[in-house]
């Protein structure tokens, strides 16, 4: 029987964050992003400003919430 991708992974010897660890960023991102927009007067100010905010660390978080 061939070894599941999450198997390979475990095997390899890097991490695979749980399902609820995700979830968790994902939430916790997205009210970031809320708290940002709507605490601007301008909407569309304030989702600049999150693009703005959202530098080299904010995308290598990304990445490790898309990790297997």
């Amino acid at each position: 029987m061939l070894p599941s991708g999450l198997t390979l992974v475990h095997a390899s010897g890097l991490y695979a964050p749980p399902l609820w660890a995700m979830l968790l960023a994902w939430a916790v991102g997205g009210a970031w992003v809320l708290m940002i927009w709507l605490s601007h007067k301008n909407p569309k100010a304030g989702f600049v400003k999150f693009l703005r905010a959202f530098n080299f660390r904010g995308r290598a978080f990304l990445a490790l919430a898309f990790w297997p």
